[in-house]
Formats: structure tokens, sequence, C-alpha cells
């Protein structure tokens, strides 16, 4: 405990006074530094080693206060005086400044260094862990700042995807999460880690202050909360912070590769970064605000790609295949600036929007390849595998990547969509047994369209088609096409298995319901028609057909319909002349349509092989779940055992591993 005299000595020497000036001034000076720094363009050590020296420096400073309360008595002796005028000299000057000079030059170093990311810990974080960069905190007060958050996370990710090895989880992935609320502080752990898995993530938060948003970003591990790495404060006009995150992406980058060998691409213009984030939250939402926005970015920003990529994505699922052919030439003519990412997804659409999904899925398998666990593409792959390519052990390969027990099939919709491809794959490999174990899964939550046709065909093996009424009634809520879809399912399986007793039934009840649900009875209409043709009454679907295109004149789907019948009906020749005529409107994106329509008309007029090589056309031309519909499809029944047809069913765009 100090003494009162001790403590008196140093009152009276003004200690805790001058104690309060250093303080004081310091941090000022601390604060003019680290304001002024960016603007100058210095490094941000600079004020880190100042820090240093304060702190280095205090205990000197303490001393030399000291000193100067030393006084030199008359009484004293000749030595003593003279040791205490050697002390009162302030330790003399020249070696005290370079005691001080050479503090300094060694924070410096210290704060260069750690400038430089010279650490041991950054050779395992870049071989073992995956590596998220998530949404920075906004705490500006302001909701026109909310963008910054996911600016970071997308430029910060194609950094990586750019510049190396990095196991790095696609930004899109991290869109995700945040889109259908898992993301956030609180749930790091439980959600970042399950759906990303990732031990490591980048995260930070970002504020104004006066004219200039100032950014802070760390390293941190989930499971832990350890910080790995303060990567700093970043500050920039608030009108442009994109140039404060291309700063961080620099240090960012710099922390993993070798700066000189880092790939530079010219960050894109603040507006037009903010149309293209705008569209990714809004997409599946509002279509036309989407493709609006996305337009928009394009013209404010001509050398920014991202937002033609996802302009075609949003095309194709509308089916605009002329305006996705267009998009895609444009990239293409200015392939030379694309990265190579951008280039594997510029050839997927290529290849996809020609049907050749064989090659589409070299290039989405690079994406895939580059993360096996991402939830969302490792889906994306298996849907693709399943459905495009006719491969369902490829499916359930992919599927492997991720254990089905660690998803959340109570609020992630890609979750339902991974279910139903692995309860479709078993089903079509045979795998009885983990078919239903998966088929009692899915009851558990809302399930895919095709599941409940699933379902369907399993109610249909019951003697009572009590519980199969009941089924399509309350899964398809009163909607008439899903209503039609699933009857046309029982119908089919009934008359495969013989029991037309159970086709009419299921007749009679869908044409009931169906006639209350659809005003206009088109739906009514082409299920009778359809069952009439199942069912070898041609008379009667016949007159059915031409309405209907009368209705819909030059419709593909019912000038096919009535050139079939022509032939049931012993019409043969103007039955084939009129499918000939259809054969000729084939569109430029058909995707092996046109060819099945024509491999039915074959297979009624009994030319077996070339129905066969109509339906390998069809196939190779892109038609899709043909493993679904070839073995249910009537109009094919005379081909259903030909060794040719069964060797189609099973025919997989990809080689088997």
């Amino acid at each position: 405990m100090l003494s009162k005299e001790f403590l008196s000595k140093l009152k009276s020497a003004k200690i805790f006074e001058a104690v309060s000036i250093y303080g004081a001034s310091t941090w000022i000076t601390i604060q003019v530094l680290a304001t002024v720094t960016p603007y100058l363009n210095l490094p941000t050590y600079i004020v880190t080693g100042v820090i240093y020296c304060v702190i280095a420096l205090f205990p000197f400073f303490l001393l030399e206060r000291f000193i100067d309360t030393l006084e030199i008595k008359e009484g004293d002796s000749a030595k003593h005086r003279f040791y205490n005028r050697i002390i009162a000299l302030d330790l003399a000057v020249w070696p005290k400044y370079v005691l001080i000079g050479s503090i300094l030059a060694i924070c410096l170093i210290f704060a260069a260094n750690k400038e430089r990311n010279l650490t041991p810990t950054v050779p395992d974080i870049i071989l073992q862990d995956k590596l998220a960069v998530l949404y920075f905190e906004n705490q500006t007060g302001y909701e026109e700042y909310d963008v910054i958050g996911p600016m970071v996370s997308h430029w910060l990710t194609e950094g990586f995807i750019q510049n190396g090895d990095v196991k790095i989880v696609s930004a899109n992935s991290v869109q995700r999460v945040y889109q259908a609320g898992l993301g956030g502080v609180s749930s790091l752990t439980e959600n970042i880690s399950k759906l990303l898995g990732t031990k490591n993530v980048i995260d930070g938060s970002y504020f104004l202050q006066k004219d200039s948003i100032f950014l802070k970003a760390n390293l941190i591990n989930v499971e832990t909360g350890d910080v790995l790495y303060a990567f700093g404060n970043f500050s920039g006009p608030k009108e442009e912070p994109i140039t404060i995150i291309e700063d961080l992406r620099e240090k960012v980058l710099g922390y993993w590769f070798n700066k000189e060998n880092i790939k530079r691409y010219p960050a894109p213009r603040y507006d037009a970064y903010k149309k293209y984030i705008e569209a990714q939250s809004l997409w599946s939402e509002d279509n036309a605000r989407v493709k609006s926005l996305l337009e928009e970015s394009i013209t404010l920003d001509p050398n920014f790609y991202e937002p033609l990529f996802l302009l075609i994505a949003l095309q194709r699922n509308k089916r605009k295949w002329s305006y996705c052919d267009s998009l895609t030439n444009r990239l293409y003519n200015i392939k030379s600036e694309l990265t190579n990412a951008q280039l594997d997804k510029l050839n997927f659409f290529r290849y996809e929007l020609k049907g050749d999904y064989k090659s589409a899925y070299t290039y989405l398998k690079k994406e895939f390849d580059r993360d096996p666990e991402d939830l969302f593409m490792n889906t994306s792959l298996m849907v693709f595998a399943n459905l495009k390519l006719n491969d369902p052990a490829e499916c359930l390969a992919i599927a492997k990547e991720i254990s089905i027990d660690s998803i959340n099939l109570e609020d992630c919709k890609y979750c339902k969509t991974r279910l139903f491809n692995q309860t479709l794959a078993h089903h079509l490999l045979g795998n009885d047994a983990e078919f239903n174990r998966l088929l009692t899964l899915n009851s558990s939550v809302e399930p895919d369209s095709r599941i409940k046709q699933l379902q369907t065909i399993q109610l249909v093996k019951k003697e009572n088609l009590d519980d199969l009424h009941n089924y399509i009634n309350q899964t398809t809520s009163n909607d008439p096409r899903k209503y039609l879809d699933l009857y046309l399912v029982a119908i089919v399986d009934c008359l495969k298995q013989g029991n037309e007793a159970k086709a009419k039934q299921c007749l009679e009840v869908a044409s009931k319901r169906l006639g209350q649900l659809d005003s206009n009875n088109n739906l009514s209409q082409e299920l009778l028609g359809q069952y009439y043709d199942i069912s070898r009454e041609y008379d009667k679907s016949y007159p059915i057909y031409m309405s209907q295109e009368a209705k819909y004149p030059k419709d593909q789907f019912y000038l096919f319909r009535i050139a079939c019948n022509k032939i049931l009906s012993g019409n043969t020749k103007e039955g084939l002349a009129l499918a000939k005529e259809v054969e000729m409107t084939k569109s430029d994106h058909d995707f092996g349509y046109t060819e099945y329509e024509m491999a039915r008309v074959h297979a009624l007029l009994g030319n077996t092989e070339k129905a066969l090589d109509y339906l390998d056309q069809s196939i190779q031309n892109g038609r899709l779940f043909h493993h679904l519909h070839f073995g249910r499809d009537f109009y094919l029944r005379s081909l259903w055992n030909h060794p040719r047809f069964n060797t189609l069913l099973k025919t997989r765009a990809i080689s088997p591993k």
C-alpha cells in the first residue's frame, strides 16, 4: 500500500497532472491520425505504430517527470551530488533520443509486419478449413446502407474465387441463408456452420461518421468465437462505399495470397452494384422488377457482367429462349474479359440452351467441385443429374456429400428438393426399402409435386381407392391443373394393372370435381381426351381434340393429338401427313418435344425402329424426365417390351462411376 508521504510527493511533483496531460494529448493525436491517414493514402500501420510507441514510452515519461523533482542539496557528499546531477540531466539528451528512436522503429517494424500478415496461422486456415464471408452489420442507422453487407460478401468472395484454392463458400449460398432468415450473429454456430459447412467466417460491421463510412472486419472461428485476425478499420466517402470495400478486399486477399500475384478486376460502379444486389434480394418474388433492375444495372455499368448472368437465369426460367441466346452471345463476344468462374457459367448456359446436358453438366460440376458441401450447389447438381441426365446413381453419389440427417427439412426449401430427388433416385434404381423410408419422410413436410405422383402410384396399388381420393383432394388444394395431373397418373396406373373398373372410377371422380374447379371446362376435356385415347375409344377423343384445337389454333399439343387420333381411327395417311407438317414447325428450343411426339406417331404406325430412333433423338436433344414418362405413355405401349426401348429408359447422359 502506498504511503501518504509518497502520494504527497507525487502530488507535489504534479505527476497526476502530467499523466492526465500525456493521456489526453496522445489520445487526440491518435484520433487525428486515424481520421486523416485514409485521406492521405497512408498505411494504417502508422497509427498502430504510434499506439505501440505511446504505450512503450509511458514508463520513460514517468521516470523523466520524477527525475525533475530531485533536488541537489548542499549537505550531500560530492559523489552523491555528482550522481544526482547526472540523473538530473534527464539521462543525457542523446541517449534518451536514441532510445526513443529505437523504440519507435521497433514498434513501426512490428506493426508493418502485422500489416504484411507474417503470421504462422495462415497455412492451416488455407489448407484445412472452409471460409465464408458473411453480411457485415449495418450500424449506420440508415436502411439505405443495408446494401453494403451483401456487397462485401459478394465482392470478397469473388476475389477468392478469382485468385486461388481457398475453400470459399459462394456468395449466393450466403445470400440464401440470410434470405431464409437463418443468418445473424446469434445463430452463427447453428446455422452458418451447418448449412454452409464452414468453420471460419469473415465478419464485421460499418458505421457512419459525418460524411464518411467506416468499416471494420475480423476473421472469426465460428466454433470458438475467437478472432483469428483483425483486418483493421477502413474508411471512405459515404457516396462511394465501393472504394472502401476495394481497400478491404485488397487487405483480405493479401492475407491469403502473395500481394504481387493477386488478380485484380475493376470494381463495379456503386449505383450499378446496388441495382444488382436489390435484384438478387427480390429473386422469385417479383420477376418483372428483377428484370428491370438487372437491365438498369447493365446500362449503368456495361463492364459489370454478373447482372447479365442473373438475367440469363431469369429468362431461362421464363422460357425466353431467344432472349437468353442474345445474352449468351453478348457474353461470348467478350469472353476474354471474363474470369474463369464466369466462363464456366457462360459455357453451362450455352450448352444447356442447346439441350446438350452432358456438356452443360461438366461446367456446372466445376462450381460444385470448389465446395461439394455447399448445400445449394450440391442440391442443384443432384437435380441436374437426376432429372436432366437420367442418372439417379450420380444423384445419390452427390447427395452423400451432405448427410440427410444434418439438414433442416422444416425450414429449408432446398432440403425438401434434396429429399425428393433422393426418394426418386431410389425409386428409379429399385431400392424399395430406402424409397419407402424416404417417402415417409416426405410426408412429414409439404411434398414436391412429383413426390405426390409417387405417393399416388403407391395408393393405386390398394384395393380401396378412398385413401387415393382423399390424398389427391388434400394435396392439390383445389388447384385444377395439379388435380388433373395426379388423376392422370392414377388412371394410367390402373390401366397398366389391367383394372379398367378402377380407371373408370377415377375418371368419374376426377371429371365431376374438375367440372367444379375449372369454369372453362378445358381441363375436364383434356382429361377425357387422354382417357379415351388410353382406353382406345378414339371416336370419343377426336371431337374433343378438334374443339380444343379450334380454341388454340396451331397448338402443337392438340395438332399431334389429332394426328395420333387419325392414325388410331384408321386414317393413317392423313394422320402421318399432319404429323410431318407439325414437325416442320419445330422451334429452335424444342428440347426434344417434337421428336418425342413423332416417336408416338411412328409407334402407333407400327414403325418400331423409326419410333425408337425418334425417342433416342428426343433424349439427345433434351427431352426431360424421359425415364419417368416413356414407360407410362400408352401411345408407346407397342414399344414397352422391346429390348432397345428398355435400354433407352436407362440411357444416361454421363457415364456411371
